[in-house]
């Protein structure tokens, strides 16, 4: 009789196990953060660097900071004009594009600025005539504020960042979102012919089971770099589009095979992430990398870790063992607290997982919610030994 029992026990913990896993790859695939899981891993992300990782920028990407070329335009809602508001130079842009068009011998281009049809320059008709012909290009959709202009719709995609009432920082990038592929994913589905497949609430890549809302490796950092060596911008592939881009620089080999990303880096579009605040157009390069890399996709490592601390818990507690049984035995004063005892019980818990958590994310990219994990087993510890009477009527538990 023991022998099933055990064998019961086993499979029980197996299923359970099983649901477990599913239910974290679920939350994974939440665009937002149910805890405030942005703060631990700011801290944890110093460790992180720690391994090695340094700021880095690939001699491949070029970036074209436009945070100092503006210009003032009438502001008009329904017809009435409002004053004026600052919007990136459409002109000068107007340059670029016309350079970059004249060789097409880069490898892509992302061009992170609104284009909001509200805002009327004499620029306008070139500039979006010709950015809505050109190959391997991208521009953010607008949100329900901006109306974007009709010739840029077929080279749009989503450029968001997920923010929860519990959690204001940015900590996922989601690649397939309900309004359609990300600026990243577009980035991937157009350079490496890589894309993600949404089957219910599961995806795929290249049929592996991915992370569609993944927390990004932030190894490119332009803003790091950039103030901590004092160097000219254009020795770190850093650009100012007025200063260093316009006024000489047309080359056919410049821009040759270049991936090429058009923002502001330094004023407005920063994001507070794990690696502090990051400029929005680095937080996409760094999620295409990451795509392009597979990153995403779990190590089989990762779910062996998940599926031993899951089920060797889930056993100790049907066998009626606990976590913490060495600590009640070496301090009495606990056993005669319940409150104490269960304090004691969740922070052994919690420990656990936030063991768990710092390694998955240190060395996958990926974080079991620590307190999530602890609430929940806390839970089904002190709740177990009277669902076992109902699971003992139906199948035979003891």
């Amino acid at each position: 009789m023991t022998n099933t029992t055990n064998k019961r026990k086993i499979i029980f913990s197996l299923i359970h196990t099983i649901v477990l896993m599913t239910v974290v790859y679920l939350i994974w695939n939440e665009p937002g953060d149910f805890n405030d899981g942005g703060s631990f891993l700011q801290k944890v992300h110093v460790l992180k660097k720690a391994k090695g990782t340094t700021d880095t920028i690939p001699s491949d990407l070029m970036l074209i900071n436009t945070c100092y070329d503006h210009v003032m335009v009438p502001a008009v809602d329904d017809s009435v004009e409002l004053g004026v508001i600052d919007i990136t130079d459409r002109e000068k842009l107007l340059t670029l594009f016309q350079t970059l068009n004249r060789y097409q011998n880069y490898r892509y281009i992302v061009c992170d600025i609104i284009f909001d049809e509200k805002y009327k320059t004499s620029a306008d008709s070139a500039l979006f005539g010709l950015l809505g012909q050109m190959k391997r290009c991208v521009v953010p959709k607008p949100t329900y504020k901006e109306v974007l202009p009709d010739e840029l719709e077929g080279i749009s995609a989503v450029s968001a960042y997920e923010k929860t009432i519990v959690n204001n920082n940015f900590l996922k990038y989601q690649y397939l979102t309900p309004d359609g592929a990300s600026i990243a994913l577009k980035m991937a589905q157009d350079m490496d012919d890589i894309n993600i497949k949404k089957w219910g609430p599961f995806y795929t890549l290249d049929g592996h089971l991915c992370i569609n809302s993944h927390i990004p490796d932030i190894s490119t950092n332009v803003t790091s770099i950039y103030r901590q060596t004092g160097k000219h911008s254009a020795d770190l592939n850093v650009y100012q589009l007025g200063q260093d881009i316009l006024p000489d620089i047309d080359d056919e080999g410049f821009y040759a095979d270049k991936i090429i990303m058009i923002g502001d880096f330094f004023e407005k579009d920063t994001h507070e992430t794990v690696a502090g605040k990051i400029p929005g157009i680095i937080i996409i390069y760094n999620a295409y990398k990451d795509l392009a890399e597979k990153r995403n996709v779990p190590a089989f490592l990762m779910w062996l870790s998940m599926f031993i601390v899951f089920f060797a818990v889930t056993l100790l507690i049907t066998r009626g063992k606990s976590l913490h049984d060495l600590i009640r035995n070496r301090c009495k004063r606990i056993n005669k607290s319940p409150l104490l005892s269960l304090v004691v019980d969740w922070l052994g818990f919690e420990l656990l997982f936030i063991i768990l958590g710092v390694a998955t994310y240190l060395f996958y990219g990926l974080y079991v919610d620590a307190w999530i994990g602890a609430s929940y087993f806390i839970v089904f510890e002190k709740t177990y030994p009277v669902a076992r009477l109902v699971l003992k009527k139906y199948i035979h538990i003891k």
